[in-house]
């Protein structure tokens, strides 16, 4: 039973693209370390949602492909510099 007069937000934490997108409102792409919002994305699939159909729509894919970029690109890179031995 839906009541607006008592609407809620709810923060879940996936590390799973596609729950991210099945689940979810908006999705918030973290950098990587230190963990910042990289971009907020809303997701443009109505409720109820059915995973089998949401899957075959184009847009599930072009949301999964563009999520998984911004993570990939997000990775620090390995710099290491050299330590003195004593």
């Amino acid at each position: 039973m839906e009541r607006p007069e008592e609407r809620k937000t709810m923060v879940f934490i996936t590390h799973s693209i596609d729950e991210a997108i099945l689940l979810g409102d908006r999705i918030a792409v973290m950098s990587a370390r230190p963990g910042r919002i990289k971009e907020m994305l809303d997701v443009p699939f109505g409720h109820p949602r059915d995973g089998n159909a949401l899957r075959a729509d184009p847009r599930f894919g072009e949301m999964r492909a563009h999520i998984w970029g911004e993570l990939h690109t997000a990775r620090p890179q390995q710099v290491r510099t050299p330590r003195e031995v004593a």
